[in-house]
């Protein structure tokens, strides 16, 4: 059933149904995903001069964020044991300053920019050492998590779930070749003899160094690598190493990924195999002739054809009569079409009817039932 929102007890407290709140939750993780995107970057890149424009895109991502903890503060919480939402000030500071709050809060405050207000030296070394501070940031990837765990927000924005898990796992890879190229070229800043001098990439611009980088890490992890860039030094083979080794782990999630998401797309696809798989286990225990066991397979599979495999008799007993009945005239429509003796008789009785059926195939010649046989069950024939 649907959320009903009691009466709002303050002028001030924010709906978060409302359709500018989800929006702002949006634009929201827009700006993470720049955030997480753009933090590697100045790290690996930090000896490079920024531009004045993405230093001031960068205060006003952080106001932002500091905007929405403000938000966050005046809105609505759903609390599930008493199942409505709760619109008192105290309530909703308490409960968000027991956690997320403080999360919210360190990865909002511009800890770079302090320490570089406060320290004097303008140090190749100190400004890369301040410039990780940046890495505070990614605390920001929680507001992701949050946002994806709210079943009915990932639902009001795309509707197809295994299409988003399947995006989802994309983005992973991509995100963690961009954190990996940005630490390869983090590990040539300061050094004498480095994969960028050996291979003639001092001159360069960031945005070609950035694509060898990336270049590097794609063969490194997801193939067997060419060798035309290459470790130089010792940090950066025992970084080559993590990469290798992570490289594997992440082909292996991404084949048993892929595997799980096309079982999810099509669960009665899996369903039927499980139930085929049960019986010729079962089959191949008793000694049968070949034609009887080849028989027996084709009748089961006949039958899971015709029904879903999930036991949807038990599942939809549990629904309310009304709309139990509705439900079955619509999967079983075909079947009653077929079958008009079901046209005459009333709804609720042909629901009955159609949820204790079994249906199967006969051949031509094969016998269904003889004269004098004591049935036990009432035959439709759809079809033949």
């Amino acid at each position: 059933a649907d959320i009903k929102l009691p009466v709002i007890q303050h002028d001030f407290i924010i709906n978060p149904l409302k359709k500018w709140r989800q929006r702002w939750d949006i634009f929201i993780l827009i700006l993470v995903v720049y955030s997480i995107l753009s933090i590697p970057f100045r790290i690996g890149w930090s000896d490079d001069p920024v531009s004045p424009i993405f230093i001031w895109l960068d205060y006003s991502v952080d106001m932002a964020f500091f905007v929405d903890i403000m938000v966050i503060f005046n809105t609505a919480y759903f609390d599930n044991e008493k199942e409505l939402f709760i619109y008192s000030y105290s309530k909703i500071a308490r409960k968000y300053t027991e956690f997320w709050f403080w999360v919210d809060l360190i990865s909002t405050i511009p800890f770079d920019s302090i320490f570089y207000a406060i320290v004097v030296s303008r140090d190749a070394a100190v400004v890369r050492s301040i410039e990780l501070l940046r890495f505070l940031r990614f605390a920001r990837l929680t507001k992701l998590y949050r946002f994806y765990k709210n079943q009915k927000n990932i639902d009001k924005v795309v509707a197809n779930r295994p299409i988003l898990n399947l995006l989802l796992l994309v983005t992973q890879i991509v995100f963690i070749c961009h954190l990996y190229a940005c630490m390869w070229h983090y590990l040539t800043l300061g050094m004498e003899q480095s994969w960028v001098t050996e291979f003639g990439f001092e001159n360069s611009s960031s945005l070609d160094t950035y694509v060898v980088s990336l270049y590097f890490i794609v063969v490194t992890m997801l193939t067997v690598g060419y060798g035309d860039i290459h470790a130089v030094n010792r940090g950066e083979r025992c970084f080559a190493i993590v990469a290798m080794l992570t490289g594997g782990v992440i082909f292996g999630a991404l084949l048993s990924k892929m595997t799980s998401l096309i079982d999810k797309h099509n669960p009665r696809a899996k369903a039927q195999r499980e139930k085929m798989a049960e019986l010729k286990e079962f089959l191949t225990t008793i000694n049968l002739p070949l034609q009887l066991r080849n028989e027996a397979k084709d009748a089961y599979e006949y039958f899971l054809s015709k029904k879903t495999s999930f036991g949807e008799s038990d599942i939809i007993q549990d629904l309310p009569r009304p709309m139990m009945i509705k439900l079955i005239h619509e999967v079983y429509a075909k079947d009653i079409l077929e079958v008009k003796l079901f046209n005459t008789y009333e709804k609720g009785f042909v629901a009955d009817l159609l949820t204790n059926t079994r249906p199967f195939q006969v051949t031509k010649g094969e016998k269904v039932c003889s004269e004098g046989d004591v049935l036990k069950d009432i035959i439709f024939i759809s079809s033949g």
